[in-house]
């Protein structure tokens, strides 16, 4: 099998997309509570991880196994992103993708805060440097959440841990986890895999695993023999706007514009923040039986040719 070329599969045209700011609700003069008025952010630095990957590459690494072994031994401090390819691809990606710092030659397509993990690097050694490393965070984010016929209405919440000054935006994604790896009508999600422990699915059963998988500690696997293999965190949708598919400029909420100052909170009834993300005309989710997910991430923008844009932090839920 060739070996997953991910330049060719993000030249299709970014991602297009409406992000608007809403007054609070009104009933009778009375406002209502704002949707992040009980929201207490976590002040912890969250790490950024992202895998490309694709339902019949079997012979991309594991990532998905590493990713979900950093979810189960650091709970909410992993802001986890699969990014696919092939059949899952979504137009999101695009975007998503350039801004990773991905080297064709290194087989390993699993990054932390967009830096690819190099070929004989031991991604949770990685990790766990970053996690005690316990770097206090410049700007903390969470969210809240609400579903309506026609989208997915994600409500930030952001605040500062020092002065800044810079070109910040704040986007939301919608993943989807628990699909299991087979086929659904015309749409064939059966994994393929060269890694002995896992036998891809035939005439219609699902990818299995044969042996103990997702190593968490001594005497914890994720994953046993006869277990369904899952896809986990694959990017549905973004949040749109005119301007940027990065999201929401925080100097167009900031009365100061690009200043900011520790204490500054942003997403309150005062400074309302709602990212749209409209559904796709197929319901893929139910389709698929899928669970959601959502994802907000703050991306500081650096001008140049292209533009750079950096993962601050963000923060993972179910939606």
């Amino acid at each position: 099998m060739k070996r997953l070329n991910w330049k060719l599969m993000f030249a299709l045209p970014l991602a297009m997309a409406t992000l608007a700011s809403c007054d609070p609700d009104e009933d009778n003069g009375v406002d209502k509570s704002y949707p992040t008025e009980n929201i207490t952010l976590s002040k912890t630095q969250n790490v950024y991880v992202a895998e490309l990957t694709a339902v019949d590459c079997g012979s991309c690494t594991p990532t998905r196994e590493i990713m979900e072994v950093m979810k189960a031994q650091n709970p909410g401090r992993i802001v986890p992103i699969s990014l696919h390819a092939d059949t899952l691809y979504v137009e999101a990606a695009d975007a998503v993708g350039a801004a990773l710092g991905i080297d064709q030659s290194n087989p390993q397509l699993l990054f932390l805060n967009q830096v690819q993990v190099g070929v004989g690097v031991n991604p949770f050694e990685e990790l766990n440097a970053m996690i005690e490393a316990n770097l206090p965070p410049s700007i903390i984010v969470g969210h809240a959440t609400k579903e309506v016929d026609s989208a997915w209405l994600v409500y930030p919440k952001v605040e500062f841990y020092t002065d800044l000054q810079g070109d910040y935006y704040i986007q939301s994604y919608i993943l989807m986890s628990n699909i299991e790896a087979k086929p659904y009508g015309s749409i064939d999600l059966t994994q393929a895999s060269g890694d002995p422990r896992i036998s891809a699915g035939t005439n219609g059963a699902p990818t299995t695993w044969t042996a103990d998988g997702g190593k968490v500690d001594s005497a914890t696997f994720l994953f046993g023999p006869g277990d369904i293999y899952m896809h986990e965190d694959v990017l549905l949708a973004a949040g749109v706007n005119d301007t940027n598919v990065y999201g929401i400029p925080l100097s167009t909420i900031s009365p100061l514009g690009a200043k900011y100052f520790i204490g500054d909170v942003f997403g309150t009834k005062y400074t309302p923040m709602e990212i749209v993300i409209p559904k796709p005309d197929f319901d893929m989710p139910a389709y698929l039986n899928a669970d959601l997910k959502v994802v907000t991430i703050i991306w500081e923008k650096f001008a140049g040719s292209p533009d750079v844009y950096a993962y601050i932090n963000g923060y993972y839920s179910e939606f």
